[in-house]
């Protein structure tokens, strides 16, 4: 009679492996532990104004500006109201970051060193970079870092400009960059016939870097900030552990998109997140007796089959940039989280032999609970008529039993009251 009720365990590593689940979308398994609750939905808050990709650049004040990845566009979304307008369109084309530091906004592009003064003024022409790679931007110890091909370029507080702070080995290029401490770590991809990205970590004033580990990888495009922790996330889909010298793998997200880009990552609500195609992910654990794990929390309005650019967490906001093909047409749009719950799925791991499938509650709060079953071999789940018994157990169960002696998984959706402020909690999944 298999049990599940350790949502906290998150996502496990295959369908069976028993301590965790095979799949989590849209849930939040922190909050209270030992229950699964839906989390908020994301919502189209950018109207038409903004149709292209963009970094996030945040401003002191809330104020938001909007990067276009493709072009010279800039937008903004204004703390006061939320609105999103059009700024204007920058001289050298498509942008490669955004960062705040020390009074003003900076901005690289192909080429260029940008900034603006959080008023007026625009310099699209601040200083030189090397052309045709990323350029990632990361402030810390009031200095800006920023990635200049296989190159760290840095500009201090008294507005001195260096294009060469530390140089790399000749056969990588930076493509992300983070502090760990007091030192900065900077993570390096391969040219076309090197089969190592590798993480530097640099204490910021010596010569040379003082460790450098290389691991089997060739496009790996992000950290991901955990605390006093770093993972590093790459286009295979595996996460990385970095423990300050080393990397050793940690999980992967299974069926993962091509995606990639350094702002892919952002720290919200003390939850470490990562986006892939058109799911936020997180990484965490509300306390150091509990394990280290991964669910979705969070899908773009837009679905699981959209590309997301960029994420940002925005006080008790999060921005999201995405894009999608619609009829043809290539849609954009900047997602905030709503006031309303999205639908959750959680899927069991595979059990051997099946009958009832019970969903224990503590509340529905006027939603329901739909039942569906896969057995092994097959491709598409299976839904099942369920009955309430909402008067003495607090449980919805199939009606039906699950013959399966082979192997058998059951997939649960947890939809709220629409429109909903209050989530459905589970406390339990039963196969009896």
């Amino acid at each position: 009679m298999p049990k599940y009720q350790e949502f906290y365990k998150g996502i496990a590593e295959s369908r069976r492996v028993q301590s965790g689940f095979d799949d989590i979308q849209n849930g939040d398994i922190h909050s209270e532990l030992g229950a699964f609750v839906c989390q908020k939905a994301l919502v189209k808050k950018s109207g038409t104004t903004v149709d292209k990709p963009v970094y996030f650049g945040v401003a002191p004040s809330g104020d938001a500006y909007l990067f276009s990845q493709i072009d010279g566009a800039v937008f903004k979304r204004a703390i006061s109201n939320g609105a999103y307008s059009t700024v204007r369109t920058g001289t050298n084309g498509a942008h490669r970051g955004a960062r705040y530091y020390n009074g003003y906004i900076y901005y690289s592009m192909n080429d260029k060193l940008g900034r603006f003064d959080l008023a007026t003024t625009w310099n699209d022409n601040f200083q030189n970079l090397t052309a045709s790679y990323a350029h990632p931007l990361e402030a810390f110890d009031l200095i800006l870092y920023i990635g200049n091909g296989r190159d760290i370029a840095q500009l201090d507080d008294a507005g001195v400009f260096t294009s060469s702070a530390l140089d790399l080995p000749l056969e990588y290029h930076v493509t992300a960059l983070a502090p760990l401490g007091d030192d900065l770590l900077t993570l390096a991809n391969p040219g076309d016939y090197i089969n190592q990205s590798a993480v530097f970590r640099w204490n910021t004033y010596g010569d040379s870097w003082s460790v450098k580990d290389a691991f089997y990888e060739t496009n790996a495009y992000a950290f991901v900030d955990a605390d006093n922790y770093k993972y590093v996330a790459t286009n295979t889909g595996k996460i990385w552990f970095y423990n300050g010298n080393q990397l050793e793998i940690f999980t992967e997200i299974r069926n993962p998109a091509a995606t990639a880009g350094h702002q892919l990552t952002t720290n919200f609500g003390g939850k470490s997140l990562i986006a892939n195609g058109g799911k936020i992910y997180s990484i965490h654990r509300k306390n150091r007796n509990m394990p280290i794990a991964m669910a979705c929390e969070f899908t773009c309005s837009a679905g699981a089959d959209a590309t997301i650019y960029a994420i940002q967490a925005l006080g008790k906001n999060l921005l999201v940039s995405w894009g999608k093909l619609i009829n043809g047409v290539m849609t954009y749009g900047v997602d905030e989280i709503g006031t309303t719950y999205a639908e959750a799925v959680v899927v069991t791991p595979r059990f051997k032999k099946g009958g009832a499938v019970m969903v224990y509650y503590e509340d529905l709060n006027g939603g329901t609970i739909s039942i569906e079953s896969k057995k092994d071999g097959e491709d598409e789940w299976t839904s099942h008529d369920v009955i309430n018994d909402s008067d003495d157990y607090a449980f919805v169960r199939t009606v039906d039993g699950i013959i399966a002696r082979s192997g058998c998984q059951a997939r649960i959706t947890v939809t709220p009251a629409n429109p909903a402020t209050t989530t459905p909690i589970i406390d339990l999944i039963e196969i009896n």
